[in-house]
């Protein structure tokens, strides 16, 4: 049985979230490679490669990206 913190979340769905959010980062409009971390969570942030429709149900896509965020920090590829 998956921990509580992964159990229902889909890996292609971290995968997707994950790159979306590296290439929003490196796109940063004002130079720096970087992300608000307020901004992630908010239903106006932009994913990119990620259309409108194509973007899970508000709980899910929360939990996802929480999943995804603690995961790319894990890794250092983001830093809290």
């Amino acid at each position: 049985m998956p921990p509580p913190a992964t159990a229902g979340l889909h890996f292609g769905e971290i995968e997707r979230y994950a790159s979306s959010l590296i290439w929003a980062a490196r796109n940063n409009p004002r130079g720096v490679p970087a992300l608000e971390a307020s901004s992630i969570g908010e239903r106006r942030f932009a994913f990119p490669n990620i259309e409108r429709e194509g973007r899970l149900e508000r709980h899910q896509e929360l939990a996802t990206l929480e999943c995804t965020v603690r995961l790319l920090v894990a890794r250092r590829l983001f830093r809290a």
